[in-house]
């Protein structure tokens, strides 16, 4: 067993992915850029994707396979409602925390995932974290979604708002 294998994993990044090939690249180059001083591993999940979503998760699992874990389904979990996806990805997810982007989403900042380990190991009275985001449109439109700085919300506020 290397040492690397030894250390625990810190985040779990939970990406569950349907037909979001545009976009896919961006939201796994997120997770690569990660610069951290603990290990991560994203969960890739795709969800029977019609276009090329598979084949471009494959692409980054086979670079990165230290960080992109996928999981391929043949049948469409999500559309069962059965829970089948939640227990799915619940079980493969092995971080203390998890952080979640969907994949036709992206994250910008190398640090994100260090920036909210450091807080919330250093608040343990805090559960959870999130960050500014910017909504674009089909269009091509702009929205962000502003908290306050160092701002304590309600989960409530943090999901309508989003």
């Amino acid at each position: 067993m290397q040492i690397e294998d030894a250390k625990l994993i810190m985040v779990s990044i939970r990406c569950t992915v349907y037909n979001h090939e545009p976009y896919l690249r961006d939201c796994l180059e997120g997770f690569i850029m990660q610069k951290t001083n603990f290990r991560i591993e994203a969960i890739v999940h795709d969800d029977a994707s019609t276009d090329g979503s598979a084949i471009i998760i494959k692409e980054y699992a086979e670079k990165y396979p230290d960080i992109i874990k996928p999981i391929y389904e043949v049948e469409n979990q999500y559309s069962k409602h059965n829970g089948s996806l939640e227990r799915i990805m619940n079980g493969a997810c092995k971080g203390k925390y998890i952080a979640f982007c969907e994949g036709d989403d992206y994250w910008i900042d190398p640090f994100k995932l260090q920036k909210q380990v450091d807080f919330l190991e250093s608040h343990p009275e805090y559960s959870m974290c999130c960050t500014n985001a910017v909504i674009q449109s089909p269009q091509g439109e702009l929205e962000w979604t502003r908290f306050e700085e160092d701002c304590d919300i309600s989960i409530d506020k943090m999901v309508r708002d989003r």
